[in-house]
């Protein structure tokens, strides 16, 4: 082995390494490398924060329909007993119509062209 090139090899050793270095270097001080451990932690509470965000988000949706489920099964109560109280005055005024003769209308009526115009 030749000394000169032994010597050439360790320069560029030498070189590379320092290339390296002052790589990590930068990527420590500048905390934008993901492969840096500050990075990685910054990274890393970014994305708790993030999720803490999503949850809260989440919490306060799930409130929110829970709400609205409510008020709409009330008002779906409401109208069935609404529903209920029509129908029996509808049934009351026809047993009473019934006295005087009154007959409800046939499927003939119903289904009869000349209604239909």
């Amino acid at each position: 082995m030749n000394g000169d090139s032994f010597f050439k090899q360790l320069k560029q050793l030498c070189r590379v390494v320092e290339q390296g270095l002052q790589g990590v270097t930068q990527e420590t001080e500048n905390n934008q490398s993901k492969r840096s451990p500050a990075g990685a932690i910054k990274r890393l509470v970014d994305l708790k924060t993030d999720i803490q965000d999503m949850q809260d988000q989440g919490t306060q949706l799930l409130q929110r329909l829970s709400l609205e489920g409510k008020a709409f099964d009330q008002i779906l109560r409401i109208s069935q007993q609404y529903i209920e109280i029509h129908q029996q005055r509808v049934q009351t005024i026809e047993e009473h119509w019934t006295k005087y003769g009154y007959q409800k209308p046939g499927r003939w009526l119903v289904s009869s062209p000349k209604l239909m115009k």
